[in-house]
């Protein structure tokens, strides 16, 4: 059994609950931190997503619910024993390429416009 310890966010509400995940093999069952006898969700179905500008990792549920968490390893081993549950976790340097991506161009761009306007040297 993999368990670990998250942020559950509905769908219909901002506020976020404190939630223990279990996953059993077959279902991720989503229960109440406060009160361990009840239970918030249950599902076979979600998909591991890493937002690009959040430090945290996301597990998006079919009801359109999230959970965010800083535990990797959990992520990870929940990664290999369910294959519908999306993709592997990436590395985070090929996950930002994006962003690294957009700060050369920036960092260029402002370099040149330094240099036509006699500002650089």
């Amino acid at each position: 059994m993999i368990e670990f310890k998250g942020r559950y966010y509905q769908l219909t509400c901002k506020a976020a609950v404190d939630a223990l995940i279990q996953f059993d093999g077959v279902l991720l069952h989503v229960w109440h931190l406060s009160d361990p006898f009840h239970r918030l969700f249950s599902s076979d179905e979600f998909y591991l997503d890493r937002p690009i500008f959040k430090n945290g990792l996301v597990l998006k549920l079919p009801n359109g619910g999230r959970i965010e968490t800083d535990d990797r390893e959990a992520l990870e081993q929940l990664s290999h024993k369910q294959p519908n549950c999306g993709y592997s976790l990436p590395c985070p340097l090929t996950q930002n390429w994006v962003l690294i991506l957009l700060g050369a161009i920036t960092l260029v761009l402002g370099t040149l416009w330094l240099a036509k306007n006699g500002l650089l040297f």
